[in-house]
Protein backbone atom coordinates (compact mmCIF):
# COMPACT_ATOMS: atom_id res chain seq x y z
CA UNK A 1 0.00 0.00 0.00
CA UNK A 2 1.55 3.55 -1.07
CA UNK A 3 1.72 6.53 1.40
CA UNK A 4 -0.35 8.90 -1.02
CA UNK A 5 -1.12 11.38 2.18
CA UNK A 6 0.91 14.96 1.99
CA UNK A 7 0.57 15.86 5.47
CA UNK A 8 2.03 19.32 5.01
CA UNK A 9 -0.08 20.05 2.05
CA UNK A 10 -3.32 18.59 4.01
CA UNK A 11 -2.10 21.50 7.00
CA UNK A 12 -1.86 24.16 4.48
CA UNK A 13 -5.57 23.65 2.72
CA UNK A 14 -6.89 22.81 6.60
CA UNK A 15 -5.48 26.49 7.42
CA UNK A 16 -6.70 27.93 4.17
CA UNK A 17 -10.62 26.17 5.33
CA UNK A 18 -10.32 27.29 8.92
CA UNK A 19 -9.71 31.08 7.78
CA UNK A 20 -13.06 30.93 6.21
CA UNK A 21 -14.38 29.06 8.76
CA UNK A 22 -13.75 31.81 11.13
CA UNK A 23 -15.00 34.45 8.97
CA UNK A 24 -18.09 32.53 8.48
CA UNK A 25 -18.38 32.62 12.52
CA UNK A 26 -17.58 35.58 13.03
CA UNK A 27 -20.66 36.93 10.31
CA UNK A 28 -22.96 34.14 11.54
CA UNK A 29 -22.01 35.78 15.18
CA UNK A 30 -22.90 39.53 13.74
CA UNK A 31 -26.26 38.44 11.93
CA UNK A 32 -27.35 36.88 15.39
CA UNK A 33 -26.65 39.89 17.19
CA UNK A 34 -28.20 42.02 14.32
CA UNK A 35 -31.70 39.95 15.06
CA UNK A 36 -30.90 40.28 18.84
CA UNK A 37 -30.95 43.71 18.36
CA UNK A 38 -34.29 43.87 16.15
CA UNK A 39 -36.20 41.97 18.66
CA UNK A 40 -35.27 44.27 21.45
CA UNK A 41 -35.90 47.22 19.28
CA UNK A 42 -39.61 46.05 18.12
CA UNK A 43 -40.23 45.03 22.24
CA UNK A 44 -39.59 48.75 23.11
CA UNK A 45 -41.72 49.50 20.32
CA UNK A 46 -44.40 47.79 21.52
CA UNK A 47 -44.32 47.73 24.68
CA UNK A 48 -47.22 50.34 25.14
CA UNK A 49 -49.13 48.50 22.83
CA UNK A 50 -48.65 45.37 24.57
CA UNK A 51 -50.10 47.69 28.24
CA UNK A 52 -52.89 48.61 26.51
CA UNK A 53 -53.67 44.72 25.71
CA UNK A 54 -53.16 43.86 29.43
CA UNK A 55 -55.36 47.33 30.34
CA UNK A 56 -58.36 45.59 28.43
CA UNK A 57 -57.66 42.21 29.86
CA UNK A 58 -57.31 40.74 25.95
CA UNK A 59 -55.49 37.19 25.91
CA UNK A 60 -52.75 37.50 23.43
CA UNK A 61 -52.25 35.23 20.61
CA UNK A 62 -49.78 35.01 17.64
CA UNK A 63 -50.62 34.71 13.87
CA UNK A 64 -48.64 31.38 13.25
CA UNK A 65 -48.65 29.67 16.72
CA UNK A 66 -51.48 28.17 18.58
CA UNK A 67 -51.42 29.06 21.66
CA UNK A 68 -52.54 32.12 24.31
CA UNK A 69 -51.36 34.08 27.10
CA UNK A 70 -52.60 36.49 29.34
CA UNK A 71 -49.02 37.65 30.66
CA UNK A 72 -47.92 38.92 27.15
CA UNK A 73 -47.05 37.92 23.52
CA UNK A 74 -45.54 34.81 22.28
CA UNK A 75 -42.87 35.17 20.74
CA UNK A 76 -41.30 31.50 20.53
CA UNK A 77 -42.15 27.95 20.60
CA UNK A 78 -40.63 24.22 21.19
CA UNK A 79 -42.61 21.61 20.44
CA UNK A 80 -39.80 18.83 21.48
CA UNK A 81 -39.35 20.60 25.22
CA UNK A 82 -42.95 21.29 25.64
CA UNK A 83 -42.14 25.30 26.08
CA UNK A 84 -43.38 28.65 25.21
CA UNK A 85 -41.69 31.95 25.20
CA UNK A 86 -43.78 34.93 26.13
CA UNK A 87 -42.67 38.55 26.76
CA UNK A 88 -43.60 38.75 30.27
CA UNK A 89 -45.04 42.85 30.30
CA UNK A 90 -45.15 42.69 34.00
CA UNK A 91 -42.20 41.50 34.77
CA UNK A 92 -40.24 42.63 31.32
CA UNK A 93 -38.45 40.18 30.61
CA UNK A 94 -39.03 36.89 27.85
CA UNK A 95 -39.98 33.78 29.84
CA UNK A 96 -40.12 30.59 29.46
CA UNK A 97 -43.26 28.46 30.32
CA UNK A 98 -42.83 24.67 30.37
CA UNK A 99 -46.45 23.91 29.06
CA UNK A 100 -46.52 20.79 31.31
CA UNK A 101 -46.42 22.32 34.13
CA UNK A 102 -47.07 25.89 33.61
CA UNK A 103 -45.70 26.86 37.15
CA UNK A 104 -42.06 25.84 36.13
CA UNK A 105 -40.84 29.39 34.65
CA UNK A 106 -37.65 31.01 33.98
CA UNK A 107 -36.21 34.27 32.72
CA UNK A 108 -34.54 33.62 29.01
CA UNK A 109 -32.52 36.17 27.38
CA UNK A 110 -33.38 37.38 24.05
CA UNK A 111 -30.35 36.02 22.33
CA UNK A 112 -31.71 32.71 23.02
CA UNK A 113 -34.81 33.13 20.78
CA UNK A 114 -32.41 33.91 17.91
CA UNK A 115 -30.19 30.69 19.24
CA UNK A 116 -33.04 28.61 18.70
CA UNK A 117 -34.11 30.18 15.58
CA UNK A 118 -37.24 31.38 16.80
CA UNK A 119 -36.39 35.33 14.98
CA UNK A 120 -39.07 35.12 12.57
CA UNK A 121 -41.81 33.92 15.82
CA UNK A 122 -40.58 36.37 17.96
CA UNK A 123 -41.04 39.16 14.76
CA UNK A 124 -44.60 38.30 13.81
CA UNK A 125 -45.28 37.52 17.69
CA UNK A 126 -44.48 41.40 18.47
CA UNK A 127 -45.91 42.91 15.47
CA UNK A 128 -48.83 41.43 15.54
CA UNK A 129 -50.00 43.40 18.13
CA UNK A 130 -50.04 46.73 16.22
CA UNK A 131 -53.65 45.90 14.00
CA UNK A 132 -53.84 42.13 13.37
CA UNK A 133 -54.61 40.98 16.47
CA UNK A 134 -57.92 43.51 17.43
CA UNK A 135 -58.73 42.88 13.94
CA UNK A 136 -58.89 39.01 14.60
CA UNK A 137 -60.59 39.53 17.70
CA UNK A 138 -63.12 41.49 16.00
CA UNK A 139 -63.77 39.41 13.22
CA UNK A 140 -64.11 36.57 15.62
CA UNK A 141 -66.72 38.60 17.51
CA UNK A 142 -68.79 39.53 14.34
CA UNK A 143 -68.68 35.83 13.22
CA UNK A 144 -70.23 35.07 16.33
CA UNK A 145 -72.75 37.81 16.16
CA UNK A 146 -73.77 35.84 12.73
CA UNK A 147 -73.94 32.23 13.36
CA UNK A 148 -76.12 33.31 16.90
CA UNK A 149 -78.33 35.96 14.60
CA UNK A 150 -78.78 32.65 12.57
CA UNK A 151 -79.52 30.72 15.32
CA UNK A 152 -82.30 32.79 16.68
CA UNK A 153 -83.93 33.41 13.03
CA UNK A 154 -84.84 29.92 12.96
CA UNK A 155 -86.74 30.34 16.47
CA UNK A 156 -88.72 33.29 15.84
Amino acid sequence: MKDTLDTQQTIERLESEFLVFSDTRKELEQLKKEQSDTIMKTIDKIKPLAEWYLSKNLIFTHPRLKYRSSSGPIVGHDPEENELYILNINKGYVEKVNLYNSDERSNQPVWKLVDKGYFIDAMAGLLYLEDEMINNYIHRNKEGIANLTAQLKEYK
